[in-house]
């Protein structure tokens, strides 16, 4: 059951999480049916809202960035919100079917989550005024 769905399946389909990634600069990372790609680029840039392309503030990452399914606990407070909220809450508002849940590509850092396909980057990591050197993300389904 999935929602206000019901599938039958004469096979039933066992999914493994994706083992966490680094994510390389200039280069693509598959993960599940995902693929990363991280850039640098310096700014000032036309920021634009896209919720599989996001600009961070390299000066706000601690240590690399690597990609993973979502963790027990795991936070995200979405720039330009007032307040954080867990993964867990917000996959389940946008109705985001529970098996498609644990391959959902989190993007973080060694401090956490900075950025979430189809959400946003987290308000700790977002591009200001004073960011110089950006890291452009693209999330993509492969």
């Amino acid at each position: 059951r999935e929602y206000d769905r019901l599938f039958l399946e004469k096979n039933l389909r066992i999914s493994q999480t994706p083992a966490p990634a680094a994510l390389i600069l200039g280069q693509s990372t598959e993960f599940g049916m995902w693929r990363i790609t991280l850039m640098s680029v310096h700014a000032p840039v036309v920021e634009y809202k896209s919720v599989h392309n996001f600009f961070v503030d390299c000066s706000k990452i601690y240590g690399k960035l690597f990609v993973r399914s979502r963790l027990p606990g795991d936070k995200i407070h979405l720039a330009g919100h007032n307040s954080g909220s867990s993964l867990k809450k917000l996959m389940i508002d946008r109705k985001i079917p529970r098996p498609a849940r644990q391959d959902w590509p989190v993007i973080a850092d060694e401090y956490g989550v900075v950025a979430v396909a189809e959400f946003g980057v987290d308000a700790r990591v977002a591009i200001d005024t004073d960011s110089r050197e950006l890291f452009f993300i693209q999330i993509e389904k492969c």
